[in-house]
């Protein structure tokens, strides 16, 4: 796959059939597409935590990654009404 800001991101996304994980995954939405776009193209505001770790703030979604590098997904993007 190639790096989220090359758009190629989204049509190998497209291509992903249900069960494509062979543990019943189903397809990706445009839903989800969408709102993983709008995500990349939005610039985070980058705040430390006292953990040691780093939080990603944009408009409508918190990306915490924690010291050891994992991430944990605070807050979802909403779709727009």
């Amino acid at each position: 796959m190639t790096t989220p800001r090359n758009p190629d991101w989204e049509h190998a996304m497209r291509l992903l059939r249900p069960d494509w994980n062979s543990h019943g995954a189903k397809p990706i939405t445009e839903e989800a597409i969408a709102a993983m776009r709008k995500l990349l193209e939005s610039k985070p505001q980058v705040v430390p935590t006292a953990s040691g770790g780093l939080h990603l703030e944009f408009d409508k979604a918190l990306i915490v990654i924690r010291p050891d590098g994992l991430t944990e997904d605070d807050a979802a993007l909403e779709p727009e009404a």
